[in-house]
C-alpha cells in the first residue's frame, strides 16, 4: 500500500510539473477534445 501511495504521489507531482512547463499545450488539447466531442454530438 505504501508503494502504491508513493507512486500515486509521484504521478500527481509529475502531472503538476507538466502543467507548469506546458500549460498552453494542455489547454489546446482540452479545446481540441471538446471540439471533436461537439462535432460528434451533431450526428
Amino acid at each position: 500500500m505504501f508503494l502504491e501511495t508513493r507512486y500515486f504521489s509521484n504521478d500527481v507531482v509529475h502531472h503538476i510539473e507538466i502543467g507548469k512547463d506546458y500549460p498552453q499545450t494542455i489547454v489546446n488539447h482540452k479545446n481540441s477534445r471538446d471540439y471533436v466531442m461537439d462535432k460528434f454530438k451533431q450526428f
